[in-house]
């Protein structure tokens, strides 16, 4: 006969990249960490986030533009003015930039909190975000 395994033994079928316990002492140690800065470092800090959300804002922008240069250069002249031509190349760039805001805004926003004193690489946060 053979034995039947009880809910014990069974493992798990998710493992957790990481613990929720993980996760908070992180945030209380970057707490304490913006707590005892002055408010030059502060400032920095600030400047150097909002350089990243408009870094990444002008990125998104020239993407865009080029994106719509090369389509608008790439596609059959007879169909460029038309209704069909324009539906097609609406098609292509919007999954296109569907695809760079997600990359553009997660690492945008890995930048901005390893500014902050996240560890966002090998850390408890960086595990959950998987950059």
């Amino acid at each position: 006969m053979t034995a039947t395994p009880t809910p014990a033994e069974e493992t798990p079928i998710f493992e957790p990249v990481v613990t929720g316990a993980a996760v908070e002492s992180e945030f209380r140690n970057v707490i304490a960490h913006i707590g005892s800065l002055s408010n030059e470092q502060l400032a920095i800090k600030f400047a150097w986030t909002a350089g990243i959300v408009i870094g990444a804002i002008a990125l998104l922008w020239l993407l865009r533009f080029s994106l719509r240069l090369a389509t608008r250069l790439l596609s059959p002249k007879q169909e460029q003015d038309t209704e069909k031509g324009k539906e097609a190349r609406k098609e292509v760039g919007g999954w296109t930039m569907t695809a760079a805001r997600f990359v553009i805004g997660l690492i945008s926003i890995a930048l901005a909190l390893s500014v902050w004193g996240f560890d966002v690489r090998t850390g408890a946060l960086g595990q959950v975000i998987g950059v």
